[in-house]
């Protein structure tokens, strides 16, 4: 296509934008050259089909003398693809009224208006004081405000003490100190979920610096410093300290639009969350669904319409085994499975069924939905289903050992398959397969204490809860038959 470089990024505009961009090529004062003008002109009015046969180099060469030739056309083209360029940095650079208030500022100065200055200056800071979230943007442009006092020729004037740069310091320190701390919350994340390595951070300055900044008067700093303490806790009772504060604050902000500090704190908590939960601290799980509930109502769950499948299969595998109602899991579900990319529907969509089924107690369909839930190259996710297909076929009728062991014997042939693909967590699956053999094959009478300490020592595995309730069930029911036996035999 000629000129296929310029029609491809005019079709990136929409018609407002394209209009300003009229305005912006068309004023004097950009000095676009005429030749740009008159292409973008002719452009402009093909918005957004631009026809092929209307944009070729005979038809363009006929309507401008400036544009005779294919060389003119791209060299205007390139020039117009220039001015394109300083509109956008102009538009940019206009959406940030700081950014706009402080070079008017400057201007002042260069122009030593210092009395205008002055005055406007104080205005501006003032509307700094006044930002509701104080955040990482509100704390650079303080620091440039008073770069800015404390520069220029009235500066050179001031030949005393009171031409003082500890502001300028300070303003930097405080800025730093949370720009800092915003990323070593996120090298948390990485660190946890990718295991990028990072020397490790004293974080203790930065937060004494932003002490002052510690209040609900200040919510960007106020929550990520508890973001910050929550992820760096040794453990699940140490962080639920600051995790409180950040939820109970959210909780006060949930009427209307989200604050955008809120916003960056949900996947932080959501994350907290969910890794508790997969260490076996199950209050986490409604916790986690807390948030899921929040991002839900606030329409953030989505990311350019779609769910990830991971995502959607956590928070219907947490909502399975959780107080959540079986109502809820089944709106989620049917909310949610439109947005699943369209290769992964299927074999989602079917394996969330059975979840469904399950929290019903439905068990035999529960299990025809595992059934047909096939996630082809997908290893991990085949033996996720594999374990609920046990306990599913398992909680309606544990008395059939064949299929229960066939079905156990069959998921151990798989992992050995697929040793190099489950590598890292064959061990959680290996061990469910062990005590899911003792659970069907020792006797009610072999379970004992002892038994129930070497479960519970376990690290947590996913099903673990699952097997201590059914060692617990198969026992009790061994109790009760013992105590009717020697009553019968008593009387």
């Amino acid at each position: 296509m000629h000129l296929a470089k310029l029609v491809n990024t005019l079709q990136r505009f929409d018609t407002p934008g394209l209009l300003r961009l009229k305005e912006y090529v068309n004023s004097p004062y950009f000095k676009v050259p005429k030749a740009s003008v008159n292409l973008f002109n002719y452009f402009y009015d093909l918005h957004p089909a631009f026809p092929q046969k209307k944009i070729t180099a005979e038809v363009i060469g006929e309507k401008f003398d400036n544009l005779s030739t294919p060389s003119k056309q791209n060299a205007a083209g390139s020039r117009l693809l220039d001015s394109i360029d300083h509109f956008t940095a102009l538009e940019a650079w206009q959406r940030s009224p700081y950014d706009v208030q402080r070079h008017a500022l400057s201007g002042l100065k260069e122009m030593h208006r210092f009395d205008e200055f002055e005055k406007e200056y104080i205005k501006a800071y003032q509307s700094l004081e006044a930002n509701p979230e104080q955040d990482i943007d509100t704390f650079f442009q303080k620091h440039l405000l008073t770069e800015l006092s404390v520069n220029g020729f009235d500066a050179l004037l001031k030949r005393s003490t009171k031409n003082d740069l500890s502001p300028v310091l300070t303003s930097l320190d405080e800025f730093y100190a949370l720009k800092k701390l915003r990323y070593l919350c996120e090298i948390h994340e990485r660190q946890r979920i990718f295991g990028a390595q990072y020397q490790k951070q004293d974080v203790f300055p930065l937060l004494d610096i932003l002490k002052p900044y510690t209040d609900e008067q200040h919510p960007y700093v106020f929550l990520f410093v508890h973001v910050y303490l929550m992820l760096s806790a040794d453990s699940y009772e140490e962080s639920t300290g600051p995790y409180q504060v950040i939820k109970t604050y959210t909780d006060l902000k949930t009427e209307g639009v989200l604050p955008q500090s809120v916003i960056e704190c949900v996947g932080y908590c959501v994350n907290y969350t969910l890794r508790w939960y997969n260490k076996g601290f199950e209050p986490a799980g409604d916790e986690y669904l807390w948030w899921i509930d929040l991002q839900m109502k606030k329409n953030l769950l989505l990311k350019n319409g779609k769910i990830t499948p991971v995502s959607f299969r956590n928070i219907c595998s947490i909502a399975a085994m959780s107080k959540t109602t079986a109502d809820w899991l089944n709106l989620f579900i049917t909310r949610y499975v439109p947005a699943l990319p369209d290769t992964h529907r299927e074999a989602n969509e079917a394996f969330v069924k059975g979840l469904y089924q399950y929290k019903l107690g439905r068990y035999k369909e529960a299990t025809r939905y595992f059934l047909l839930a096939q996630a082809g190259e997908e290893i991990t996710f085949n033996c996720i289903i594999r374990r609920w297909q046990f306990m599913s076929t398992y909680n309606f009728d544990s008395s059939d050992i064949d299929t229960l062991s066939n079905h156990l014997s069959s998921f151990d042939k798989y992992l050995q398959r697929h040793a190099k693909h489950v590598a890292s967590i064959r061990n959680a699956f290996d061990t469910f397969i062990h005590y899911s053999n003792r659970l069907m094959h020792s006797s009610p009478y072999e379970i004992g204490e002892t038994f129930f300490i070497a479960l519970e020592n376990e690290n947590h595995f996913p099903g673990k809860t699952w097997l201590l309730q059914q060692f617990e069930t198969k026992a009790e029911k061994a109790r009760v038959k013992i105590v009717r036996t020697k009553t019968d035999y008593i009387e």
